[in-house]
């Protein structure tokens, strides 16, 4: 991970039911980021509780360099056509 951004928008309590939600977007040579909706569910409404986004890079620890994202990877998660 190499950035992280949280948006706090409403505040939860315990017992709430919250639904998570992740997609990825932005893929370039070597990343992409991770996208987060956080909604809780309470009284037959839905409330954005938070938003956050990551920046994801590939990075070989044993070379100690960045590396491309492997296809496999963008292909599971890039939305399908």
């Amino acid at each position: 991970m190499c950035d992280v951004s949280i948006e706090f928008k409403k505040e939860l309590h315990y017992g709430d039911q919250v639904k998570v939600s992740v997609g990825a977007t932005a893929f370039d040579k070597i990343g992409f980021d991770l996208h987060y909706l956080l909604e809780v569910h309470k009284k037959g409404e839905v409330f954005l509780a938070a938003k956050a986004k990551t920046g994801m890079m590939c990075y070989d620890y044993s070379a100690k360099k960045k590396v491309p994202v492997p296809i496999e990877a963008s292909g599971k998660l890039s939305p399908n056509p």
